[in-house]
């Protein structure tokens, strides 16, 4: 039996996490490729990193068609760590419920690699 993990709010909303994933790369300026594919969800998360623009700022864009969604990381080289503060509503084609995405990113400015730590969930309001 699969192992569930979920938590749930005082408005009865239940987040249950349906991916979480931590990779360690081999070169801290790789871009990170994520295919999920689960039961009722299946989408593409594609992550580059950039040493230009606004430090620990972030560009998005969405391509719902495809169900894939860019991120482009501006100097997100900080220790100890940087996350993503608001969770992400992810859109696409076909996906059925609200899901939304956090990331973290581990990255010293003098190290050559990066760890980064990608969940999604999946948020149910329950009844009563």
């Amino acid at each position: 039996m699969a192992s569930v993990v979920y938590s749930l709010s005082k408005d009865n909303i239940r987040h249950t996490l349906i991916y979480s994933e931590t990779v360690l790369s081999i070169d801290k300026s790789d871009k990170l490729y994520f295919t999920i594919v689960k039961p009722g969800f299946s989408f593409n998360i594609i992550f580059d990193f950039d040493d230009n623009g606004k430090g620990l700022s972030s560009t998005y864009w969405e391509v719902p068609e495809k169900n894939t969604l860019f991120y482009l990381l501006h100097n997100w080289d900080s220790p100890p760590w940087t996350e993503i503060s608001i969770p992400v509503k992810l859109n696409g084609h076909n996906l059925q419920g609200g899901f939304f995405l956090k990331f973290r990113n581990i990255a010293k400015e003098n190290s050559q690699f990066r760890q980064f730590n990608l969940t999604i969930w999946k948020k149910e309001v329950l009844n009563g």
